[in-house]
Parts: C-alpha cells; sequence; structure tokens
C-alpha cells in the first residue's frame, strides 16, 4: 500500500540512509526574533549544513531593523538595529532639552 502518488515506503533495515534532515527553531536575542530552518546533516562526512534562502522568521518584525530598511531590505527580517527608534527619539530629546 503506497501514498497517493504510488510511492511505497521501505520499511526494512537494509536502508541506506545518506542524511538526516532537522526542522530547528530559534528564538534570538535581543528583539525575540523567531526562525525556523531545515538543517541537513550528512551522515558520512558529519556535516552540518542550510540552506541560507531557506531561513524564515515566523513572528513579525515591525520596526526593528529600521537602520537597514531603506539601504538593505533583503536584511530585513534578520535585523534588529543596535539603537531602536522609541531608544533614539528618546536620547534625541534628552540631548535637546540639556543644550538648552
Amino acid at each position: 500500500m503506497g501514498d497517493p502518488h504510488g510511492r511505497v515506503p521501505e520499511m526494512t533495515d537494509t536502508l541506506n540512509a545518506t542524511e538526516a534532515l532537522y526542522r530547528v527553531a530559534i528564538v534570538t536575542q535581543p528583539g525575540d526574533g523567531q526562525f525556523e530552518a531545515t538543517v541537513r546533516h550528512r551522515l558520512a562526512s558529519g556535516s552540518f549544513d542550510v540552506d541560507l534562502s531557506q531561513i524564515s522568521r515566523t513572528n513579525m518584525y515591525g520596526r526593528q531593523p529600521h537602520c537597514v530598511m531603506d539601504r538593505y531590505p533583503h536584511l530585513r527580517a534578520y535585523c534588529y538595529c543596535a539603537v531602536q527608534e522609541e531608544i533614539a527619539v528618546e536620547q534625541n530629546r534628552t540631548e535637546h532639552i540639556t543644550r538648552q
């Protein structure tokens, strides 16, 4: 009995697997970025690899990457600017008051 495409699974101990796939989820700090990717483990060499174009951010990043949005829009999902806008606005306000 196979699947709808006629494939029949090999369910014996004679299967010689060459790789294993892992679905990995991580949360980064700062910013609580949530990412998922598939990691390929090549069993013969013991190496691991990830297709970087297939890394997905699974939560919204909002304005966290404001410092790269215009110049490097392809990096928006991965970047967290060291100075966040709310902090930068408050610092500018404080500096302005201090100078007066």
